[in-house]
């Protein structure tokens, strides 16, 4: 008689197969189907030991995930507190790069920043908010160990070639926020908080500054470049720490090059179509036939060479502007 048995290796099930030979020994019989019977004895209760094992994890889960549903109850004071750190920290990432009202002025002032966001991008605060110098404003309303927290590590490479090189603004507008009326518990850092979404949209005024002409006769303007982003959805995940609400993650955003928590800024993610020539910016600066400095330009003949051979060139000590503040 050929017969199956289970048997458990690692977690692997496995058939085993036996044969029974009759024996002229009773007693010899007798103890071969006693084993057969405790091996099978064994099996069964491995099986469902293992069984209700799963079971029981299973349960565990599920009674886990039936806490989170957002079904307790937010008072109104801590939907307004939880929709004002969104706030808060939404106007930090999205208004960086070139401030508003500074560098687009008639004067030297965007000069200065081009000659210095490839070296030194935080020099002029007043002038130009790089996407580490933003997030580290933000960094008050974000709650720490959570996925929108990063560290300086990860935040010193976010000053991208692009946001430099094109001297890219990003302001924010129209932010259009509401917190849910219901909330759920969460473990978060060893502790039980409360968990709210806060979910609406916002619009975003992208600009960016390229010199007109070519680098062999440049008329000392900049031709400043615009496009709108309108109703771009957020979702922001708060959490109560210690009786203060803050920002746990960001998602639903399609654009994430629009704000400055762009976690791996990358040239393929910016979306740099349908651009149109808003202004110009006239400087001093220009540059004459054969690389010599126009007749108004502050430009040194050493400065105006360099810049035609594509550098950018230290402006001498006299023709450096003072930094408009905002």
């Amino acid at each position: 008689m050929v017969g199956f048995l289970f048997s458990q290796q690692g977690d692997e099930v496995a058939f085993l197969s036996f044969k029974s030979k009759k024996k002229k020994d009773d007693d010899s019989q007798s103890k071969s189907n006693v084993a057969v019977t405790v091996i099978l004895a064994v099996v069964v209760g491995l099986v469902v030991t293992l069984s209700g094992y799963v079971g029981l994890q299973y349960l565990d889960d599920k009674q886990e995930s039936d806490k989170n549903p957002a079904n307790v109850a937010v008072s109104d004071a801590d939907r307004s507190k939880a929709l004002s750190v969104a706030e808060l920290y939404m106007g930090k990432v999205g208004n960086f790069g070139v401030v508003s009202g500074t560098v687009d002025q008639q004067g030297d002032n965007v000069i200065t920043v081009s000659n210095t966001v490839s070296y030194d991008p935080e020099k002029y605060p007043s002038l130009f908010v790089t996407r580490q110098m933003a997030y580290r404003n933000a960094l008050p309303y974000v709650a720490k160990g959570s996925p929108a927290y990063f560290d300086g590590t990860v935040t010193s490479k976010w000053s991208n070639e692009s946001d430099l090189s094109m001297l890219m603004g990003f302001e924010m507008k129209n932010l259009d926020l509401q917190a849910d009326k219901k909330a759920s518990y969460v473990t978060f850092d060893g502790k039980q908080v409360m968990r709210m979404k806060v979910r609406g949209k916002f619009s975003s005024h992208v600009s960016i500054r390229v010199q007109n002409g070519n680098d062999e006769k440049w008329d000392g303007t900049y031709t400043v470049q615009s496009r709108g982003f309108s109703d771009e959805p957020v979702e922001l995940t708060m959490v109560n720490i210690n009786n203060e609400w803050k920002v746990y993650s960001v998602d639903k955003v399609t654009k994430p090059f629009i704000l400055a928590n762009w976690n791996k800024p990358v040239q393929q993610g910016y979306d740099l179509k349908g651009f149109e020539v808003t202004s110009t910016i006239q400087t001093s600066r220009g540059i004459g036939s054969n690389g010599k400095p126009n007749a108004n330009s502050s430009l040194t003949p050493e400065q105006a060479q360099a810049l035609t051979q594509g550098q950018n060139p230290q402006p001498s000590a006299s023709s450096v502007p003072t930094p408009t503040s905002k």
